[in-house]
């Protein structure tokens, strides 16, 4: 698998996602096991909550900074999916994550439960090592809403939209983390005075300021 062409697809609508103000204190910034961040779970199962930590950690794995374990991302999507989505949009992405737990199965004979870090780097494969031009076929599909589909366009719609779904919450909640914000940002809780004029070294990595 071309890893860094199928993250770049993932990628392709951060745009927005990592500068829109939104309600993030839902994530708290500390590490929870996974027996404690089950029982915190609002909308999504124990089996989805595993599917969800089994992607974001393809997504944001940890390397030489924190990944979306060390950072609860799981937990945040399930917190964001309870409380700022709508009933329809709920709806599709159990749909998907109910599909995308056969495919995990289909591909590796395992759960979400039992599935480890190679076998979801397969499954992210299998949906975004493809060519562009089904990458932009899927990304017009997305735009639509699920009434002008037909039977046979549902699933691939309900699979691509649980996917991006959980890509787009996952990054946000990277960016948007206490911790992120503080560590790895440049990070300013209380903004001094404003220069319109200033040298762009002098700003350096200024997201959160």
């Amino acid at each position: 698998m071309d890893r860094r062409a199928a993250i770049g697809f993932l990628l392709k609508s951060l745009g927005v996602t990592a500068t829109i103000p939104t309600l993030v204190t839902t994530l708290s910034g500390c590490v929870e096991s996974p027996v404690a961040a089950n029982e915190k779970l609002t909308f999504l199962s124990s089996e989805q909550y595993s599917l969800v930590q089994g992607i974001v950690d393809i997504i944001l794995p940890k390397t030489d900074i924190v990944g979306a374990t060390e950072l609860d991302i799981a937990l945040f999507i399930d917190s964001m999916l309870t409380h700022t989505v709508d009933t329809e949009l709920k709806s599709v992405f159990k749909q998907g994550a109910q599909q995308c737990s056969a495919e995990l199965f289909r591909q590796t004979k395992r759960s979400p439960l039992q599935a480890e870090f190679v076998h979801y780097q397969q499954l992210i494969a299998e949906f975004f090592d493809i060519d562009d031009t089904l990458q932009q076929d899927i990304f017009i599909q997305q735009s639509k809403v699920v009434s002008e589909l037909n039977d046979g366009q549902r699933q691939q719609y309900n699979l691509y939209k649980f996917l991006l779904t959980t890509r787009q919450l996952c990054l946000l909640g990277f960016y948007t983390s206490e911790y992120v914000g503080e560590h790895i940002l440049s990070y300013a809780p209380i903004p001094g005075e404003y220069d319109a004029c200033v040298d762009l070294d002098q700003i350096g990595n200024a997201w959160s300021a």
